[in-house]
C-alpha cells in the first residue's frame, strides 16, 4: 500500500496526565516538550513522512490548550478533533472518534507514547494479510505495565490478557483496522465497559476472538525497534 493519504488516524489524547502533573501542569501530557518540541509534533511527524493525510485528535483534559496549539493543520496533515465533554475512557474515546472516520483504513496510536515503527510498512502489511485488525506488539522483558497477548506460529492473535500478566509479548494500542467495521466494533459498547478500564482490551477479546479458537482476522505486528 504506497499511498497512504486516504488512511485516517486518530490519536488518543485526553488523558489527565496524573502522574506528569508535577512535571507538567500547566498543558496536557501530549503537549509535554521534548527538545523544545511538544510531543505530539512528533507523532505527527511519523504520520507526515508516512504520507497519511488526515488525524483526528480525541481530546478530553485542557482540550482547548491542544486546540490553540495546534490549529487544523501541520505540515501536509489534516487535524480535527473528537472532544469529550467528560472523560470517557478509551473506549469511549474511540466511540466518538468513529464518528468521524470516512476512510477504508484507520490507524489508532496513544498520544503519550512513542513507537518506533514503519507507518507505511505496518499498513501495507496490514492490507496484504487481509485481517479486520492488527495490533503492534512487542517482546519485552518485563510485562507487568503492559497488556499482553498471545499469538500462534502464524502471528494470529488468540487471546488478549489485563496487565499483571506473565508474558513477554506486550500489547500497544497502536493498531490498524478496516474503517468500514471501526463503528460496528465500538458503537455497541456500553457505559459499564467504558467505566472499567482497560476498555480496549476487552473490547477487543470481546468483538475478535471466538470462544472456541483463535481469531482469523487479528494479527500481532512484531516491533523490532522501540517503544518509548
Amino acid at each position: 500500500m504506497s499511498d497512504l493519504s486516504r488512511v485516517t488516524t486518530v490519536i488518543l489524547a485526553g488523558g489527565m496526565g496524573t502522574r506528569l502533573r508535577q512535571v507538567v501542569s500547566d498543558r496536557p501530557k501530549v503537549m509535554a516538550e521534548i527538545n523544545g518540541k511538544p510531543f505530539l509534533y512528533y507523532l505527527f511527524d511519523q504520520l507526515v513522512d508516512a504520507g497519511i493525510g488526515r488525524v483526528i485528535i480525541s481530546t478530553g483534559y485542557m482540550s482547548e490548550k491542544i486546540e490553540e496549539t495546534i490549529g487544523s493543520s501541520y505540515k501536509s496533515l489534516q487535524i480535527d478533533f473528537s472532544k469529550e465533554e467528560a472523560p470517557l475512557g478509551t473506549g469511549g474515546a474511540l466511540k466518538l472518534a468513529g464518528q468521524f472516520v470516512d476512510t477504508k483504513l484507520c490507524l489508532v496510536m496513544n498520544g503519550d507514547s512513542y513507537v518506533d515503527i514503519d507507518l507505511r510498512d505496518f499498513a501495507t502489511w496490514h492490507m496484504n494479510i487481509g485481517g479486520q485488525l492488527s495490533v503492534v506488539i512487542a517482546a519485552v522483558k518485563n510485562s507487568d505495565r503492559f497488556g499482553v497477548v498471545d499469538v500462534s506460529s502464524d502471528g494470529k492473535i488468540t487471546d488478549f490478557f489485563e496487565e499483571k500478566q506473565k508474558n513477554d509479548l506486550a500489547l500497544f494500542k497502536d493498531f490498524a483496522m478496516n474503517s468500514s467495521e471501526f463503528r460496528d466494533y465500538f458503537n455497541d459498547i456500553n457505559q459499564e465497559e467504558i467505566d472499567k478500564p482497560p476498555a480496549i482490551t476487552r473490547i477487543l477479546s470481546r468483538k475478535l476472538l471466538p470462544i472456541n479458537g483463535c481469531s482469523s482476522s487479528t494479527s500481532g505486528y512484531l516491533l523490532v525497534h522501540g517503544f518509548f
